[in-house]
């Protein structure tokens, strides 16, 4: 079976988005109101006065030496009249300390809908647009998510609140991937968006989506795909709490005929799917391949966690605690997994991680014994989700100290 794994692949490149520039050109946003013409440095001003490396336009003014171009945006509220068209490659960053201090781009509230951010080919090339420490709320809209990435197009988001964004009929109501696009997420929260189908995260045909120590949360699709839809995707140190899909398959993840999944060291609970695949739903056939480990999967609802065709196979790399399984999703297990096991884990709740990083989480629930489930796993890895060092056994027990990890997104702090 073939072993697809994004993170020799992509490597480089996502580490190009995580870094912000130390030699650049930089525009200073100065305005909170939208448009071209007005007082002072928009958005929309510096995103196109970065597009043409421009000393002086329309109000703002380069600073800084030649570089990775950087368009930087106070804290403030900026609501948009229009979806803001990026045509070069640039780094957007704002300043965020929890969910409700911050930047915050959203929309204008005095009209109906309102269309976000879409990452378009540059006027010399592909573009590569890092999105740093936002909150991107409250964008609605017929069929358009909040950030749409243009087909072969790439977008980092790095310490991202997206938030409560809607595509009412569309595909994707967070962030959309057109065909053959790239998108890498790290250190955010994906959390109450809605849409027909992916209420999340949709990657189009052959679009990747890579995904690491993110939450995605209560976000919600009428039809498949609560949380992600990827004909490419990779999890890690993930959290999938909450996210439902109301009336098809596939509560937190869709994998797509012929698409491919790695889950590593994430938690998937309380997902739900009226249908079936709460966890995960995986379409199927031959060209389909779905693997996991070090991963944790419970849901409360009477289908099992994953869901799928008849021949949807998810393969085990090991380590994994699932709640329950059967054969309508096969799980090709490992000694080391723990099947049809009920993991011991609190309710979804909000936690604050270290540093300036606002994140969410599901924790276990501490042990009353030796006995947890959850810390089983071999050592992969120094820091969890939350950035916490990982290897912190329960006092007293006989394997603290022996550089057994807890399975899935958080090291139990216990």
């Amino acid at each position: 079976m073939r072993n697809f794994h994004f993170a020799g692949l992509l490597g480089a490149l996502a580490l190009s988005f995580g870094a912000t520039p130390s030699h650049a050109y930089e525009w200073l946003v100065s305005t909170t109101s939208d448009g071209i013409g007005v007082t002072g440095c928009s958005i929309r001003e510096a995103v196109k006065a970065a597009a043409t490396n421009a000393a002086s336009q329309d109000g703002c003014t380069r600073t800084g030496s030649s570089g990775n171009n950087v368009v930087r945006v106070p804290v403030g509220t900026y609501p948009l009249t229009d979806v803001i068209q990026i045509k070069s490659s640039l780094s957007l960053i704002g300043t965020i300390s929890s969910n409700s201090l911050g930047t915050h781009i959203t929309r204008n509230l005095s009209g109906s809908t309102a269309r976000g951010l879409r990452v378009s080919v540059g006027l010399s090339g592909p573009s590569y647009v890092t999105f740093k420490d936002l909150v991107i709320r409250d964008f609605l809209h017929t069929d358009q998510p909040a950030i749409l990435v243009d087909s072969s197009q790439s977008a980092g988001l790095d310490r991202v609140i997206l938030r409560n964004n809607e595509a009412s009929s569309g595909l994707g109501g967070g962030i959309r991937a057109e065909a053959s696009a790239y998108v890498y997420i790290s250190g955010s929260w994906i959390d109450d968006n809605t849409a027909a189908r992916a209420g999340g995260i949709r990657g189009m045909s052959g679009a990747t989506v890579e995904i690491i120590n993110t939450t995605l949360s209560r976000n919600q699709a009428t039809q498949e795909a609560g949380a992600v839809w990827a004909d490419f995707l990779s999890c890690d140190q993930c959290t999938f709490a909450q996210n439902t899909s109301t009336n098809r398959f596939g509560g937190a993840i869709y994998v797509p005929g012929n698409g491919v999944a790695t889950i590593y060291r994430s938690t998937l609970t309380e997902n739900t799917a009226l249908l079936g695949g709460p966890n995960i739903y995986v379409a199927g056939g031959a060209g389909t391949f779905v693997t996991m480990a070090h991963s944790v999967m419970k849901n409360g609802t009477s289908w099992p966690d994953c869901g799928g065709h008849a021949d949807s196979t998810i393969s085990s790399g090991g380590y994994n605690v699932i709640s329950f399984a059967d054969t309508v999703c096969q799980i090709s297990s490992m000694p080391t997994d723990q099947i049809n096991v009920n993991p011991t884990l609190n309710t979804y709740y909000s936690i604050t991680g270290p540093g300036p990083v606002w994140a969410a989480a599901v924790l276990p629930k501490p042990p009353t014994g030796c006995g947890n489930l959850l810390d089983k796993a071999t050592t992969w890895g120094t820091t969890d989700q939350l950035g916490n060092p990982r290897v912190r056994d329960y006092p007293g027990c006989s394997n603290a100290g022996s550089n057994m990890q807890d399975i899935g997104a958080i090291e139990n702090p216990f």
